[in-house]
């Protein structure tokens, strides 16, 4: 199993609270960011209703926007990201951008990913969806890296994906200006996610959109396309 990133982090196969190693195959609590690990302890099957009043907020119908993770490791995917240092636009990207797949940095992360949102996200969807609705797969998370004067428009990989399906974009980084999600149809651009914030889009025709560019700074997310228990290929 290739583990790019302990080979290029000083420290990184120690145990140094700095530079989590473990965070590299397995799924830990403090990945999570803290209103929400609070609200979803283990085994609770929906979300703390005071977490839908104090900490979601809606930005349009079915679109809305949440603390996912927590700011250390939104820092450790950036670190983690940088010194890989392997970027590319992805296969299926006609608009080019930075990409860097989760998997490879380690092809554990995609695994603990998907655990990090069957704990927490799930019991949210569950209230928000009355239950009809839970994700059972996170397919290929990949870091997206977005620079000033870089190429921008349809977000084509989450723009296609199935009804019924959802996708997640994560901010790791706020140390820019521009760089916001325009989406068509409510006529509403989302550019003012905190660090470790998720904003969740449905899939489908409802939510076109697209991105804007950065005019300053390196606007860093991590994008998620998810399936569904009920999704068939």
């Amino acid at each position: 199993m290739r583990n790019e990133y302990a080979k290029r982090v000083p420290g990184s196969g120690r145990s140094d609270p700095g530079v989590p190693s473990r965070w590299l195959f397995h799924y830990h609590p403090e990945m999570t960011a803290a209103p929400l690990l609070a609200a979803t302890p283990v085994h609770r099957m929906t979300i703390a209703e005071d977490f839908m009043r104090d900490h979601v907020r809606v930005w349009a119908p079915d679109l809305l926007s949440f603390p996912l993770l927590s700011p250390a490791f939104c820092q450790f995917l950036i670190d983690a990201s940088d010194a890989l240092g392997e970027w590319g636009p992805a296969a299926d990207d006609h608009h080019r951008q930075s990409t860097l797949e989760l998997d490879r940095i380690t092809p554990r992360l995609s695994e603990v990913i998907t655990a990090l949102v069957g704990r927490h996200v799930n019991p949210l969807l569950r209230r928000v969806f009355m239950g009809m609705h839970t994700i059972e797969q996170v397919q290929t998370p990949r870091l997206v890296r977005l620079d000033p004067g870089e190429p921008t428009g349809d977000f084509a990989g989450l723009q296609t994906m199935r009804g019924g399906d959802l996708g997640l974009v994560v901010a790791l980084s706020s140390a820019y200006q521009g760089g916001g999600l325009r989406f068509v149809r409510q006529q509403l651009v989302v550019d003012e996610l905190p660090v470790g914030h998720a904003l969740l889009i449905p899939g489908g025709p409802s939510h076109p959109h697209e991105q804007l560019p950065v005019t300053t700074g390196v606007r860093r997310t991590l994008a998620l396309d998810t399936r569904s228990a009920g999704h068939e290929d």
